[in-house]
């Protein structure tokens, strides 16, 4: 009975010694392929944050290229308006110089009628 018994215990212990086995390999090939995951999901997760600095440099270029052109735009409208309000006076000037020339004109008109008057009378 002792050699049944002895029996069962080494089949028990080969079957165990087996599942050991199993369930170390099994262990090892799953710890394996979870390192295999990790490495592949930082791979892709570098990817794409490598993506993203990038997107980033371009963006904070464009955005300096748009503030050049934004301040070059402001210094070219400052210029039209500056042009526009020399403009408005000058033509202001124009209108007083027509004004003054017409004023001239009214005097020495007057003056030229009271010459005529005078050599009329002389």
């Amino acid at each position: 009975m002792s050699s049944i018994f002895q029996q069962r215990l080494e089949q028990h212990a080969s079957k165990a010694k087996a599942l050991h086995s199993t369930t170390e390999s099994l262990g090892m090939a799953a710890l394996k392929n979870v390192d295999q995951y990790a490495k592949e999901l930082v791979g892709e997760t570098n990817k794409d944050i490598n993506t993203l600095f990038s997107n980033q440099r371009q963006i904070q270029q464009l955005v300096k290229q748009i503030q050049a052109r934004h301040m070059a735009i402001n210094k070219q409208s400052q210029t039209f308006l500056s042009l526009i309000e020399s403009f408005n006076t000058s033509v202001a000037e124009l209108g007083d110089v027509k004004s003054f020339i017409h004023t001239t004109h009214a005097n020495m008109c007057a003056v030229a009628d009271n010459l005529k008057f005078i050599e009329s009378n002389m």
